[in-house]
Order: structure tokens, then sequence, then C-alpha cells
């Protein structure tokens, strides 16, 4: 017989990657930053540059850790519902 449902186990550990990864990606973010800002460059084109790479990579960032937290609780829930069908 096959199994059938959700493997919880499988499931709470990427719900757990899910939660770590905005800390990831803001790293990976602000290493950027940094090697944006530490580019040799004079003039308003460079501050032109750095505030609208500021505006793009904040609003990603919001984009992407609105997403990242509706996954987590949409897989939590499914997690809770096998836990609960598999109690029965």
């Amino acid at each position: 017989m096959a199994y059938e449902g959700l493997d919880v186990d499988g499931a709470s550990s990427v719900v757990s990657a899910i939660n770590n990864a905005p800390n990831d990606l803001q790293g990976i973010l602000n290493n950027l930053t940094n090697q944006i800002q530490g580019i040799q460059w004079q003039g308003s084109d460079r501050e032109q540059f750095i505030s609208a790479w500021q505006q793009a990579s904040s609003q990603l960032m919001n984009q992407i850790h609105q997403v990242l937290q509706d996954t987590s609780t949409h897989l939590t829930q499914e997690i809770n519902q096998q836990s609960q069908a598999s109690a029965s």
C-alpha cells in the first residue's frame, strides 16, 4: 500500500528552512550593498545608483519576506491537518 498524506517531519524541516531564509537573504543583500557602496565612484550618478539599489532591494526583500511568511503559514496549516488526520 502506498503512503498517502504529508510527511510531517519533512514538511516541518521545510518550514524551519523557510523561516530562516529571510536572515540568509538579508545577509546576501547586505553583502551586495557593501560591495556596491565600496565601488570607487564619485558624483551624483553614484548617489542615484545607490539610492535606487537600496529602494529596489528593500522592496524585493519585503515581497520575498511576505511570500515566505505566507508559504510557512500554509505549510504549517497542512502539517496540522495531517497530524489531526493521522491521530484519528
